[in-house]
């Protein structure tokens, strides 16, 4: 089981330079698209997500994370990561593949949640952000601007 742990200061890190791009699915740290479905919120998917990543970054292995058990421990109404934090951490999708407890499918209205992945520059020198979602393997990877005074519906 993986424990999120809190922060409570920063270092300084010196940036000597910065790339005109990042991916983070290039460095091994970010796991396959997932199929959202009527059992899981977009908000618990990058959730588990997000500790993956963390988690690869720290001990550099990939695991994936049980969404299932989010879906099981976590009211919709509730802070997801507080939620993990209480629970202990997140349990690995070997460890509790599927939900066990009952979902109530009309509970609220579906809506997207992103995962922040990467940043790049087209040909054309304008910038944008890599996003990962929930909408299965065919349409997982969004690329949005980010220029400023750009509205998104």
């Amino acid at each position: 089981m993986w424990v999120l742990q809190e922060v409570n200061e920063f270092s300084k890190t010196s940036v000597m330079s910065i790339p005109d791009t990042l991916d983070w699915r290039k460095n091994g740290i970010i796991t396959n698209v997932k199929q959202e479905g009527r059992n899981f919120l977009g908000s618990s998917i990058v959730a588990v997500e997000l500790i993956e990543s963390l988690h690869a970054a720290e001990t550099k292995q990939l695991v994936e994370g049980s969404i299932a058990r989010v879906a099981d421990c976590c009211p919709q109404s509730q802070d997801v990561f507080e939620c993990i934090k209480k629970l202990g951490g997140i349990c690995s999708v070997s460890d509790y593949p599927e939900p066990k407890g009952k979902c109530e499918s009309n509970a609220c209205k579906p809506f997207a949640t992103l995962q922040l992945v990467g940043y790049g520059k087209t040909d054309f020198g304008d910038l944008y952000w890599i996003c990962k979602n929930s909408w299965g393997v065919q349409w997982g990877e969004i690329r949005c601007s980010n220029r400023t005074n750009v509205r998104m519906n």
